[in-house]
């Protein structure tokens, strides 16, 4: 465990803990202001600030950065068996933080992978079981986006056809009214339930792998 240095503290670390530590940007400044200082301090100082800019970094959606402070964060906490601060957990946190990040830039594969390490190490963890669900129900959307984009264009058809029935075929060609409603109707139809059902399969097959991927885990 990790405990804030007391006998001694520098003035780069003295000016840090003036910092709202909620106010994100201003410790980015000032962590990236005074990196070169930041690396000459005791390595406790130096980890408390690191885990600082690290949250900072997650929490204003910096992600290429805060991947590769997350990395260095894991490793030092491995390297130096530190695996709490403040009563909070933060080699699970920053793993976590980690997994976000991955699905938040679409690397869906990577956040998978960290998520089910941490449950894992943690398989009461709700908050990462329900975070693994969203990873598998994002999985595999460009199979989704296109069965949603012929499911969306066979109802622009019905749209337009429906419109040409009211502006030409009923004033013009009143005996092909009722096959135009048809077509329209049933393309709307098919849109519709095209786009249920691909949600449902896609949904399924998430919850699926969920469970499967748990039920392994409890063997």
């Amino acid at each position: 465990m990790l405990h804030r240095k007391t006998t001694y503290q520098s003035a780069v670390y003295q000016n840090f803990e003036t910092l709202d530590k909620r106010n994100y940007h201003e410790i980015i400044r000032f962590c990236e202001r005074n990196r070169v200082a930041m690396e000459q301090l005791n390595f406790e100082e130096f980890f408390i600030m690191e885990l600082a800019y690290c949250n900072a970094l997650f929490q204003m959606d910096y992600f290429e950065k805060q991947l590769k402070i997350a990395d260095k964060i894991i490793e030092l906490s491995i390297v130096n068996n530190i695996q709490y601060y403040e009563g909070e957990d933060i080699y699970h946190k920053t793993l976590f933080q980690k997994a976000q990040v991955h699905r938040l830039l679409n690397e869906l594969l990577e956040a998978i992978h960290i998520t089910k390490e941490l449950i894992k190490m943690n398989s009461e963890s709700k908050e990462y079981q329900e975070f693994l669900k969203l990873c598998y129900t994002n999985d595999e959307l460009p199979i989704l986006e296109l069965l949603r984009g012929y499911g969306v264009l066979i109802c622009f058809v019905s749209a337009v056809l429906f419109l040409l029935n009211i502006l030409i075929v009923e004033p013009f060609y009143l005996e092909s009214v009722f096959l135009i409603n048809v077509i329209s109707a049933t393309g709307l139809v098919v849109g519709g339930i095209m786009l249920t059902v691909g949600l449902t399969i896609h949904r399924w097959k998430a919850y699926r792998k969920f469970h499967n991927f748990m039920n392994g885990i409890k063997v």
